[in-house]
């Protein structure tokens, strides 16, 4: 055999090796789920990837502070019933304490002022429930066809819906978007969790300041495990 058929035969073979490398190495990503609603368009909830973990935290912040700039009555507690999870109240005032006779005068003004209080209070709570809902409607537009997927065949999807709970429909959400499975053991959420994390890379068309954001969502999720 002549050098150059030799050569031919190797080349040949180191050029299919490199191919075939090549074509190995190539992982497929799912893409975003991109959001009608304008200012928020890329903050979605995803799953089926990795990467989509990370998004979460981002996404539930911008979705928060978008919500918190539209509803200009109770939005801010809106926002925060979005970023903790948590059931907002609005505080009422302190009781009037018992008074002598020589008070009574005094005790009297303060009983108008908390009847006023109260009265404004009143209001407040009839704009939170009907800004929780606005919110609640929001918030599901926000998810992907896969994430809402899962939410109405999961359980208590039905009353999380008709009640519109809005920190119910937030966790179940977050369970989604970082993988959390109610049929898996705990332990083995922590584990995936640290994997993704210990195995997250910089790729080369990711800058430094999205590989550190998306990183810290890693920690971020491992630590919530």
């Amino acid at each position: 055999m002549s050098e150059r058929e030799s050569t031919g035969r190797g080349g040949g073979g180191r050029g299919r090796g490199r191919y075939q490398q090549k074509k190995s190495s190539y992982t497929y990503t799912p893409k975003s789920f991109i959001s009608p609603v304008a200012g928020i368009e890329h903050d979605t909830f995803n799953t089926g990837h990795p990467k989509f973990a990370s998004q979460f935290k981002t996404s539930r912040r911008n979705v928060a502070n978008f919500i918190q700039r539209s509803l200009h009555d109770e939005g801010h507690a809106v926002a925060k019933t979005i970023k903790t999870g948590e059931i907002q109240t609005i505080p009422r005032p302190a009781a009037v304490p018992n008074t002598t006779a020589e008070e009574i005068a005094a005790e009297h003004d303060e009983n108008i002022v908390r009847d006023a209080m109260m009265a404004a209070i009143g209001k407040r709570v009839v704009k939170l429930a009907g800004d929780t809902k606005k919110g609640f409607a929001i918030v599901y537009d926000q998810c992907s066809e896969a994430v809402k997927s899962r939410l109405e065949t999961s359980d208590n999807w039905e009353k999380i819906e008709d009640d519109q709970s809005l920190h119910l429909l937030i966790k179940a959400i977050q369970k989604i978007c970082v993988g959390h499975d109610d049929t898996n053991q705990d332990m083995y959420n922590v584990v995936q969790a640290c994997k993704n994390m210990f195995l997250f890379r910089q790729n080369d068309e990711a800058s430094t300041e999205d590989y550190v954001r998306d990183f810290k969502s890693y920690w971020d999720t491992c630590e919530a495990y």
